[in-house]
C-alpha cells in the first residue's frame, strides 16, 4: 500500500551519498585525472540531481491512505493510469507548498544556471563582496 512512498523516500536517501561525492571536484580530480574527474563529478551531479527530483516528486504524489483530513473526505481527485487518488483537501493544503518549492526552485536555476544547477560546478563565483566589507571594515 506504501510502496511507493517508501520506494520514493529511500531513493532520496540514496541520492544524498551521491549529491556529495559530485560536489567533491577536487577530490574526484586528483583521483581520476581533470578530464575524468570533472566527468565523473557532472554525471554524479545529474543522477544526484534528477533522481533527487524524482524521488521528492514521488513523495509528494504518493498515496498515503492513513493520514485523512475530514473535511471534504468524499470529494477524490482519480488518477487512472496510476490507479492514485487523492483526497481533495490533500490536494488543495499540499498545492501552496508545491508552488512555493517549484518558485525557489526555479528561480535558483534561473539565477545559477540549468548546468551549474546540474554539475553543482560554477563557471564564475560572484560575490556582493559582503565578506571583505565585514572583515575589513573602512
Amino acid at each position: 500500500m506504501y510502496i511507493w512512498f517508501i520506494i520514493s523516500l529511500l531513493g532520496m536517501c540514496l541520492m544524498v551519498p551521491i549529491h556529495f561525492l559530485s560536489v567533491e571536484h577536487l577530490k574526484l580530480q586528483k583521483k581520476y585525472g581533470k578530464n575524468k574527474g570533472t566527468k565523473i563529478g557532472d554525471i554524479l551531479g545529474l543522477i544526484s540531481g534528477w533522481g533527487f527530483f524524482m524521488f521528492w516528486f514521488g513523495v509528494w504524489l504518493s498515496p498515503q491512505p492513513r493520514f485523512i483530513i475530514p473535511v471534504l473526505e468524499n470529494f477524490v481527485f482519480v488518477i487512472p493510469i496510476l490507479n492514485l487518488s487523492i483526497s481533495l483537501m490533500h490536494i488543495i493544503i499540499s498545492i501552496p507548498f508545491i508552488v512555493i518549492g517549484a518558485w525557489f526552485g526555479i528561480g535558483s536555476v534561473k539565477e545559477t544556471s540549468l548546468k551549474v544547477a546540474e554539475t553543482h560546478r560554477t563557471e564564475k563565483i560572484v560575490s556582493s563582496g559582503l565578506y571583505s566589507r565585514i572583515r575589513h571594515p573602512q
